[in-house]
């Protein structure tokens, strides 16, 4: 299939979780910031049975405290001089802290540290806020401030487009959604094929994000196998980032998704 299918569940959307009290649901911010700066501040001591507490849910697996605080004050590439949040933003479950920081390597202690800014992906996890893990990085979007709102709005309506195409079954309309570049070496036959054995039924776009002239757009479908002796099989759902390029002001589904440099 030309479109891969699977990935963890959706990030952002929403709030299917939710903080705990009435008054952090009101305020996310606010408790986000409280909770990142906590974080922060035991990276820099290097307190860390503190920042075992921000470990995913999903990710601590049998990990214990002692284990993780061996490993990190070995292993943690950084040690933090200094801190400062900046900006704190969320979106349904998903959440951004703007981190301004003094930082140098632990090998090269040495070695001045170096100013670093970058943006924290946090999520909603067991009612409560965790930073996501490196894993994961990609199933959440950039921050707010370094993507382009206006082209999103562009970009949703032409990948809605796409996935209706899909569910229609509609194989030359979706083939004009292509990078034309690709049409070099997939053709429109080469497109139905891959999707041949599976019936799309409906969609769900979970959030898009434009960067320049790259987008990805986070789509869950629910779909079949169109195989005869599996039609009691029950629907199953698969949750996608679909890389979307634009060329000439118009944004193009990249079906190889591979990254040319172009």
């Amino acid at each position: 299939m030309l479109l891969g299918l699977g990935g963890m569940l959706p990030a952002c959307g929403p709030r299917s979780e939710r903080i705990d009290t009435k008054a952090e649901q009101s305020n996310p911010e606010a408790r986000l910031r409280a909770r990142a700066a906590r974080l922060w501040d035991a990276r820099q001591r290097e307190d860390w049975a503190t920042a075992f507490e921000f470990l995913d849910p999903d990710d601590r697996g049998g990990a214990t405290v002692d284990a993780y605080g061996e490993w990190s004050s070995k292993n943690e590439p950084f040690v933090v001089r200094s801190f400062d949040l900046g900006r704190v933003l969320t979106e349904g479950t998903c959440g951004w802290v703007e981190v301004n920081a003094s930082l140098a390597v632990r090998k090269y202690r040495d070695i001045p540290a170096r100013p670093a800014h970058h943006w924290e992906k946090w999520r909603v996890a067991e009612g409560e806020w965790y930073p996501v893990s490196k894993k994961n990085l990609d199933n959440y979007p950039a921050a707010p401030p370094e993507r382009d709102a206006a082209q999103e709005q562009l970009l949703r309506t032409r990948a809605e487009e796409a996935a209706r195409a899909q569910i229609a079954r509609e194989w030359d309309h979706l083939y004009e959604l292509t990078d034309p570049r690709d049409r070099e070496t997939v053709s429109r036959e080469d497109l139905e094929a891959g999707f041949e054995a599976l019936e799309f039924r409906s969609f769900e776009v979970h959030w898009v994000e434009v960067l320049s002239d790259r987008g990805v757009v986070r789509i869950t479908y629910e779909h079949k196998l169109r195989d005869p002796s599996l039609t009691k099989m029950p629907a199953t759902r698969s949750t996608n980032n679909e890389k979307w390029v634009r060329i000439d002001g118009q944004w193009y589904l990249d079906i190889v998704n591979v990254d040319t440099g172009r």
